[in-house]
């Protein structure tokens, strides 16, 4: 195995896949940044990286070098999602264009899920 799919596989190893209720989303949240920010592609996830001109002005190859490598690692960046998410969870997110929306999806549902779940527990305690 080369070094790069070795520091590929360590970087998100210790990540867990994403509870279908969400129910460790806050942890998953956390370790999943930290793990794709490792790999550069954070970008992808907070809009930071946005697409270059698509299509690119006729006839610059420069442009089109940049759209090329952007497509690859956005469909890098959606690689490392799909594998720290269950099969179902996944399926809901397939109707998306980009791992930006994805993310924001994500983070809508489960985020609002957990500050239910954190309310619930603090009135249970």
């Amino acid at each position: 195995m080369s070094t790069t799919l070795t520091a590929d596989f360590t970087a998100l190893s210790n990540v867990p896949k994403l509870a279908v209720d969400g129910s460790n989303w806050l942890i998953f949240r956390y370790r999943f940044e930290i793990g794709i920010e490792s790999k550069g592609a954070w970008g992808h996830f907070d809009g930071s990286s946005p697409s270059p001109a698509n299509p690119p002005p006729t006839g610059d190859a420069a442009a089109l070098t940049a759209l090329n490598e952007w497509k690859k690692r956005e469909r890098e960046a959606c690689h490392y999602l799909a594998q720290k998410l269950e099969d179902s969870t996944l399926t809901e997110l397939l109707r998306l264009a980009t791992v930006l929306q994805m993310w924001a999806t994500l983070s809508s549902k489960y985020t609002a899920l957990s500050s239910h779940i954190i309310t619930d527990m603090q009135r249970q305690f």
